[in-house]
């Protein structure tokens, strides 16, 4: 069975023959608070709270040169177990983060009518499935719906059994834009819109078995089934990630991984410790191919995997995911394996 792994690299890289993004291309994680835009600026100021957090994070990035969004996060993260005011920001931020990364998905599968370097790779790849009777798995950490779309041209994703077929299964990670988790109120009823969630964040509880997820086309939607539901995505937070998926899909998920024979990771540091303890179920010896588009990028990623357990033959490759599923390295690596 071949695991793919997707990071921001491989949907900030994802459209191709150079097709402009216009203001929508999916930022890579150090820039997604970056309010100098005034596109993500204006999806700010519509969730109040966010603001605050987004303007303390980048206060920490200027202050200290070797800073980390994903280490100021988990920082204030420690910090909402005892501050309230901070709890609802957070809440608000994700709000933000589901509203950007759907304009995202939105205006880059609009640029090319759904054509994207996504939707040449798994085209790629499912053949090279078929053809040679494989399993595939595709991990991602990207909240957007890019991957999604390129794996619906194989197939329906509305239905959560359609996410894990035994030829071919998808596992969002840290959530999607298009994901809602059911929520409970402690006291007195709320507001059913988005600003009301938010100002209730401490009374919050996500419910988590699977009837309490859904797939949904607008984050901003909180009110269905007669419940209140909140974005299901992970905030991104540096060593202490939550995963966020259905428990279900994450127990496909670690059987799968148990039969891996090859690995390859797109566009992703390989930071997140919940996911990386998950790689130990991987056997021993699986060969690993890793892509980024800095050679700094590919010796940190292929390290952690290493760390992680991943001690099968590496092969590193210091190029941009388009450069990669449009030259002939896409190719040749199929033809390896």
């Amino acid at each position: 069975m071949l695991l793919v792994v997707f990071g921001a690299g491989a949907s900030h890289d994802c459209l191709p023959d150079g097709v402009p993004y216009g203001d929508w291309q999916p930022p890579l994680t150090k820039h997604v608070f970056d309010l100098t835009r005034s596109n993500y600026a204006t999806i700010a100021g519509r969730y109040v709270g966010s603001m605050g957090v987004m303007d303390q994070v980048s206060k920490g990035l200027i202050a200290n040169p070797k800073a980390t969004l994903e280490g100021e996060l988990a920082r204030m993260m420690a910090r909402s177990r005892t501050d309230n005011e901070l709890e609802i920001g957070l809440l608000a931020v994700q709000f933000y983060l589901s509203h950007l990364f759907r304009d995202c998905s939105t205006g880059v599968l609009e640029a090319r009518g759904r054509l994207t370097n996504y939707a040449r790779f798994v085209r790629r790849l499912e053949e090279w499935r078929t053809d040679h009777d494989e399993q595939t798995t595709y991990v991602t950490f990207n909240y957007d719906t890019l991957l999604d779309a390129a794996l619906r041209e194989r197939g329906s994703l509305e239905e959560w059994d359609d996410f894990v077929r035994p030829h071919r299964a998808y596992f969002k990670v840290h959530g999607s834009v298009d994901w809602a988790q059911r929520v409970e109120v402690a006291g007195n009823p709320i507001g059913r819109n988005p600003q009301a969630m938010i100002w209730a964040a401490p009374r919050l509880t996500r419910v988590k078995q699977l009837d309490a997820w859904r797939i949904r086309a607008d984050p901003g939607v909180v009110d269905m089934d007669d419940a209140i539901w909140a974005p299901a995505i992970a905030l991104p937070v540096e060593d202490k990630d939550e995963l966020v998926l259905p428990a279900e899909h994450l127990e496909v998920l670690k059987q799968r991984l148990r039969q891996v024979t090859r690995v390859l990771t797109f566009g992703w540091k390989a930071r997140e410790t919940e996911f990386l303890k998950l790689l130990q179920i991987v056997p021993v010896g699986v060969p690993v191919h890793v892509l980024t588009a800095s050679p700094a990028g590919v010796d940190e990623a292929a390290e952690s995997l290493r760390m992680a357990g991943l001690d099968g033959p590496t092969t590193k490759t210091a190029m941009g995911f388009e450069e990669f599923v449009n030259g002939g390295e896409l190719v040749d690596l199929l033809e390896r394996i």
